[in-house]
């Protein structure tokens, strides 16, 4: 949350990719925007367990680690939050396709359309 409160300070975009089941983090995050000015834009991507295992199985050399049995508690334990927009992930399917799942989050991010594209203010380099 520190590195994100720096940029953001700077004037960049953050976008913070976790998984906020903590309605303490997520509160932490709307702080840290608010302190410096900065728009909120919180998105709950949702997808059916059967559907989110079979992406967590095809995963190979991924970051996360999770697995069914960490998605299973982290679904027990998340908070309600109905502050953010939920994303059905479902119709992205297995094989990554995008789908109406990316149309929707973008229309959230930029809902005042093409004009107010993100510019990075520095290289962007992909993870990896």
């Amino acid at each position: 949350m520190h590195r994100a409160a720096v940029l953001l300070a700077r004037g960049e975009s953050v976008i913070a990719d976790a998984s906020f089941v903590s309605a303490r983090h997520r509160a932490a995050a709307a702080a840290a925007a608010a302190e410096v000015g900065a728009d909120l834009v919180q998105l709950h991507c949702t997808a059916s367990r059967e559907l989110a295992a079979r992406r967590m199985g095809a995963r190979t050399g991924a970051v996360s680690d999770a697995d069914q049995a960490i998605a299973s508690q982290m679904a027990a334990a998340a908070d309600p939050w109905p502050e953010a927009t939920v994303i059905d992930t479902e119709s992205g399917g297995t094989a990554g396709a995008p789908g109406e799942s990316v149309a929707q989050a973008l229309q959230v991010i930029r809902p005042h359309r093409p004009e107010h594209v993100w510019r990075p203010t520095r290289p962007y380099m992909p993870p990896g």
